[in-house]
């Protein structure tokens, strides 16, 4: 026999990267069945597409053995494809063949693309007898051991993804699988690191954002600064999902690509032309890299027609803006914000750059931690310091390093980030600058009042730092900025400075071991000023105004803990915002007026009064009873805060304050507003929360043309006057006011967007909530009510005009709800005790409907709410669901503690339904259509003892008493199946899509498919009868592994392919005796064994079969932050020399009696050892990160080594040691808190420990 190599001119290189690699597919077939017809139709087209092909060109069948050159050309293919024909098996060379493919697809050398020919599936899984016969015949001539690897690599096949020849003409599926064998071999345009970290959960997420599987047009943006791995991110997910896509391109640094940076500008010309014309019609993937202004996007992709059914586009850009024009133009344009790395994650990514490993040295750890702070996460600066610093081995080198971050960035980050900073006007900049270098965690609406006195434009500044990732707002409305662009900010000044520290706009010095600090005695440019007493003290604490002469231009005063003294009379003209803490009672200073001072901040100077010599934006002045007169000549003042105070009434003098915007006195003793309080025209927001003194609200506030927002909660407002039109933002409390309806027209307002009322007292009308927002140009309003003696809904009907939202809570007298206002978008109806009857006909745009808690037995109209896209009914008597089928666009339905309820009639037509939720319905019986719910993603049922099966109806006919689910929804993303106790089956061989999969308290002792899940995530498998878990070695993706109470779980599959298992928990498996591949599963982090009685190793199965009696844990993955292994009571030693990232370490109730390896455990901060046979703790001493340390009942301790070493430990117990004499270096633990000794009978003294300040101490 002979077989020679088929090429075309062109060579190709492969994603798998080896050198070896000589053919890009392997033919394996049956020469007779095939040759001719199928097998050389694919051959020729293959060879057009350019793709070089081995295969047989005189016969497979000239005799049955193969020669080396056959097993090295599989070895040296990229793809190998087997054809099932009928007579396939009868070859032992063919069985041989596909014996070695198998071999080399687990190991991730080559890829397979089965093609059943005039076979399925099933007969070559040897469930027929096409196949199974044809194997009995080979068991005579090459013996059983031989047979059943050929069987195995045969079922084993059939779990990969192939094509079915039946109803597609020979040369069509010949070029459908050339396309996709093409696509698998092309050359990546992107080069992807190979020091890639932390990349999995972004990706997945993206992953599921694109959806390859949905033939819309979809338009993906990654967003966020610079440096952060936007990049990055895209090469992955390009590299990930290239192979589903017709034609892929990866268009790099469309910037560069714009401004002509050595590219021709005719390149986007030329590729808006293509696109258009010949995309239109192709599913294609296409990468748009780095894009920075709108007309870029415009260009290449401005419409959803230029690009086929199924087609995606991704954009990474630093500036959310660009996408604004095209989300009119795609139905589905999404944008994902890449986020920092966690601590985790970024010293793992440093490591590889600077270790060339995973984790630090121990005598590295510290400092790597440290370099981890000042990069704030930021994936570019890990890697340019981690290179800087890789081989240096002096610790001065790397304190010298962490110094100049202080002061200045590395080049190749601040030219990334330049790109952004650039990109701003003059402004902008300004502004940028202002919250780098002082501004960070302050409230956004103070700088705002400062920029926008300065002509700074704000609201548009701070807009673009937003679309550009440049800031961010926290959820208190505080100012954000990565620590990274702070440093940039802080850079930029250094630079403008460096020559003389005297001048420049801002200029500060770092103080030893504290916060920036600005010193400035002279300059005209200088704009923002920092004293800090306490943290850089000068020679003296007093400040003249002398020193401040030479900067007329000072718009930003920061001190703390100085005094002011002088005549200031003349000077800070230009001052907008001072903030002075820490001040002392006596003003030292004179004619200390600044007459263009926009915020006033005095926050802890607790200790002035009403006579001090100043004025406050008083925030924490408690002792502060009163404002004095003179409060009123800050003409400038747009923002005053008396919260916190004990001030009862403002003084006359406050309508002087004409530019006054805000008046905030949350928490106060306010009795009364300012009657007069209509003078203050300008007055835009009023905030009293929680003013339990409150009692008047004067008429004269309906004056006020530009109030927009009233806050006063929990007050005693009696009477509430008539309010201004302009208000947008209402929200009152009282429990003074008695009847709520008599209120109704004085709230109804024109622009209220906000609405939000609590009234009345005593058990009549126990609480009102009315909320209401504008949306666009129509009302939206939402009323929510808890009466506990009303009969009817109608008699509020002045309340329920054009409500969109309703709430109806504990009507304890209410026994049936008609005619409710059609205008309503959501309603809920929940605690009404006697509620029976519910008529929801008239509800024709209602979104949303929530029925909990309430004895409803019929639901009327349900039928026609046509619009409803989420269901909720929880605890009702209902006993069925009339017409439920013709919500076609519910995505939501969730069934909770229906006890009455028998069955759920068709629901095939919930084409859109996403999430279902069963829980607690005893008597359900059957669910019909569940498996033609395309877009499920989420199916959740719990405690339906009754269900017997979630089949299609037409197996239901046949098997009455089926206990199996079988072909749920393909789209499924979550799968949750409980406390169904006669399912027995499980078939999840459908769910190609499933993420996460929960199966709890079942009767299952057959799962079936599991190896097919290729995207799970999450298994968690709970009280089941299961013994083995076939496939679950193929869960490539399983990062969280959970095995809880199986107690006939035996044996599990070697896990050493799970390369990205995280968490691993198995509790209460009895007769598990042993786990393969523990020690290969590089990412796992905790490891939580208990209860397991066999369980006698974890350590590869080579060392088993020498040492049958092997009762230890040795070479576990060193990259466990937590292990817990408790009741392994053959359990006698332990290997933890590999662990060095360990960071908690519990062994409770084991027959441990040899640890090995503890002193390597240089960053454990936990170990608990509780009920243990170990005489003592070798290296306990060098655990010099331990926080946390706790001995229980160990009976046969005898001693401790020496603990002085443990300088951060803060929490000693130590109980039932017995045998325990004393203690050595306790009294040097200078951080310890708590000490617990408890029966250590043998214990003879504890040295003097008064001196440990911290420490509190239980001993018996």
């Amino acid at each position: 026999m002979e077989r020679k190599r088929s090429s075309s001119p062109k060579t190709r290189s492969t994603r798998h990267g080896s050198s070896r690699t000589k053919y890009d597919v392997f033919l394996s077939f049956r020469g007779p069945n095939t040759r001719a017809t199928f097998t050389d139709s694919l051959y020729h087209t293959l060879l057009d597409k350019g793709i070089s092909v081995f295969i047989d060109k005189q016969g497979i069948d000239v005799g049955e053995e193969i020669g080396p050159e056959i097993y090295q050309a599989i070895d040296d293919s990229k793809i190998c494809i087997p054809i099932f024909s009928r007579d396939y098996a009868s070859s032992s060379r063919c069985l041989r063949e596909l014996e070695h493919m198998i071999q080399r697809w687990k190991t991730n050398e080559l890829e397979v693309m089965p093609i059943f020919y005039d076979v399925e599936p099933s007969d070559v899984k040897l469930e027929t007898g096409v196949y199974a016969d044809a194997l009995t015949l080979h068991k005579e001539k090459h013996g059983p051991e031989i047979m059943q690897r050929w069987a195995k690599a045969l079922k084993e096949v059939t779990g990969i993804k192939g094509w079915d020849t039946k109803n597609t003409g020979h040369g069509e599926l010949a070029h459908s699988i050339a396309r996709k064998v093409s696509v698998k071999l092309k050359v990546s345009c992107v080069h992807i690191s190979d020091h890639l970290v932390g990349m999995d959960e972004s990706t997945n997420e993206v992953v599921d954002l694109l959806n390859v599987k949905s033939k819309n047009v979809r338009l993906i943006g990654i967003w966020g600064m610079g440096g952060i791995g936007k990049t990055t991110l895209a090469k992955v997910v390009y590299d990930k999902l290239s192979t589903n896509f017709d034609s892929c391109s990866f268009i790099s640094v469309i910037r560069e690509v714009s401004q002509g940076s050595g590219v021709e500008l005719s390149t986007i010309d030329h590729a808006k032309n293509m696109i258009k014309n010949q995309f239109c019609r192709k599913k294609v993937l296409i990468f748009l890299d780095d894009v920075d202004h709108e007309s870029q996007l415009m260009a290449l992709a401005a419409k959803e027609e230029w690009f086929g059914s199924g087609s995606r586009i991704v954009v990474t850009t630093r500036d959310r803006s660009v996408f604004y024009k095209l989300q009119d133009q795609f139905e589905h344009c999404l944008i994902y914000e890449v986020k920092e790395l966690n601590n985790l994650t970024a010293l793992q990514l440093f490591s590889k750059h600077a270790f060339r490993s995973n984790s630090p040295p121990n005598a590295f750890l510290s400092l790597s931690e440290k370099v981890i702070a000042k990069t704030g996460g930021l994936p570019l600066a890990i890697e340019v310091i981690g290179s800087l610093l890789c081989g240096k081995k002096e610790e001065r080198v790397w304190q010298d390093t962490l110094k100049k971050m202080e002061y200045c960035q590395q080049r190749d980050v601040k030219e990334k980030l330049m790109l952004s900073y650039q990109a701003l006007d003059r402004l902008q900049q300004q502004i940028f600058l202002d919250i780098a270098c002082f501004l960070v965690g302050e409230d956004k609406s103070y700088p705002y009042y400062m920029w926008d006195d300065c002509g700074f434009f704000p609201s548009e500044g701070i807009d673009i730092l937003l679309l550009m990732s440049l800031v961010k707002i926290g959820e208190m409305n505080q100012l954000w900025m990565h620590d990274q662009l702070k440093d940039l900010g802080r850079s930029i000044m250094y630079e403008e400075n460096c020559k003389d520290p005297t001048k420049g706009s801002r200029v500060w010095r770092a103080g030893e071991g504290g916060p920036d600090i600005v010193q400035q005695r002279k300059g005209t440019e200088t704009v923002a000023v920092y004293y800090n007493r306490y943290e850089a003290p000068l020679q003296d604490s007093v400040l003249t105004s002398k020193g401040f002469i030479e900067v007329p231009n000072i718009r930003f005063l920061k001190l703390s803990g100085y005094t002011l003294s002088g005549d200031f009379g003349d000077l800070f003209s230009e001052l907008r915002w001072l903030t002075w803490d820490c001040l002392p009672k006596e003003m030292q200073a004179t004619n200390f007026c600044p007459k263009n001072l926009v915020i006033l901040d005095l926050w802890g100077s607790s200790s002035i009064d009403e006579h001090w010599g100043g004025w406050t934006q008083l925030k924490e002045c408690y002792e502060l009873t009163k404002l004095p007169n003179s409060i009123g000549m800050l003409k400038c003042l747009v923002k005053l805060d008396v919260s916190h105070t004990s001030i009862a009434e403002l003084p006359n003098t406050i309508v002087n304050l004409k530019s006054l915007k805000v008046l905030k006195m949350d928490y106060s003793d306010m009795q009364k507003l300012l009657e007069a309080i209509g003078m203050m025209e300008k007055l835009e927001e009023i905030y009293g929360r929680n003013c339990q003194e409150l009692e008047i609200i004067p008429s004269d506030i309906g004056r006020l043309p530009f109030l927009k927002i009233l806050a006063l909660t929990k007050t005693q407002v009696e009477n509430v006057p008539k309010l201004p039109q302009s208000l947008v933002s209402l929200c009152l409390s009282s429990s003074a006011i008695g009847k709520v309806s008599e209120i109704y027209n004085r709230v109804n307002l024109p622009s209220l967007r906000n609405l939000e009322l609590c009234f009345g007292k005593g058990n009549d009308e126990t609480f009102v909530y009315y909320k209401s927002k504008r949306q666009s140009h129509a009302l939206y309003i939402s009323l929510r009510m808890k009466l506990l003696s009303i009969t009817s809904v109608s008699s509020y009907g002045g309340w329920l005009h054009c409500t969109r939202e309703l709430e109806i809570i504990q009507f304890k007298t209410l026994c049936q709800i008609q005619q409710l206002p059609s205008s309503l978008r959501k309603l809920e109806i929940s605690d009404c005790s006697i509620l029976e009857v519910v008529n929801l006909s008239n509800l024709e745009n209602l979104l949303e409907l929530r029925l909990i808690r309430n004895p409803i037995c019929d639901i009327q109209g349900l039928e026609g709410l046509a619009l409803l896209q989420c269901l909720k009914v929880n605890d009702c008597k209902s006993s069925k669901f009339n017409e439920l089928e013709r919500l076609k666009n519910l995505r939501l339905l969730q069934l909770k503690m229906c006890p009455s309820l028998q069955t759920l009639f068709n629901l095939s037509n919930l084409k859109n339904l996403k999430e279902f939720e069963l829980w607690d319905c005893p008597k359900l019986v059957d669910i019909e259509g569940l498996d033609r719910l395309e877009s499920l993603e989420r199916l959740d049922i719990q405690c339906c003892s009754s269900l017997r099966s979630l089949p299609n109806p037409s197996h239901l006919k046949k098997q009455k008493n089926l206990r199996q689910i079988q072909q749920l929804p393909s789209g499924l993303r979550k799968l949750t199946i409980s406390d169904c106790h006669l399912l027995e089956v499980v078939d999840l061989s459908n769910l190609e899509n499933l993420l996460v999969l929960s199966l709890i308290n079942n009767e299952i002792c057959d799962i079936q498919g599991l190896g097919g899940l290729a995207l799970l995530q999450c298994l968690k498998v709970h009280d089941c009868k299961l013994s083995k878990f076939n496939g679950l070695e193929r869960l490539k993706n399983l990062w969280l592994l959970q095995l809880k109470m199986c107690p006939s779980l035996q044996t599990l599959p070697n896990l050493s392919n799970l390369k990205n298992l995280k968490e691993f928990e198995l509790w209460d498996c009895l007769k598990l005796v042993e786990i393969e591949g523990l020690d290969r599963l590089e990412s796992l982090e905790r490891l939580d064994i208990q209860c397991c009685s066999s369980l006698r190793s974890l350590h590869d199965l080579s060392h088993l079969k020498k040492q049958k009696n092997l009762c230890q844990i040795q070479q576990l993955p060193f990259g466990l932050r937590k292990l817990e292994i408790s009741y392994c009571h053959l359990l006698e030693g332990l290997d933890l020399s590999n662990l060095e990232n360990l960071l908690e370490l519990s062994l409770i109730t084991n027959e441990i009696c040899d640890i090995q390896g503890l002193g390597g455990l240089a960053s454990l901060q936990c170990l608990r050892v509780d009920n243990c046979k170990a005489s003592k703790f070798s290296e306990l001493e060098r655990l010099k990160n331990l926080q946390l340390l706790q001995l229980r009942m160990c009976w046969f301790l005898q001693t401790l080594p020496n603990l002085s070493n443990l300088k951060n430990l803060k929490d000693f117990e130590l109980w039932y040691c017995p045998k325990l004499v004393q203690i050595e270096g306790l009294d040097k633990l200078e951080l310890l808190q708590r000490l617990d000794i408890l029966c250590c009978s043998s214990l003879r003294s504890l040295p003097d420990l008064s001196h440990l300040k911290k420490l509190k101490m239980n001993s018996q």
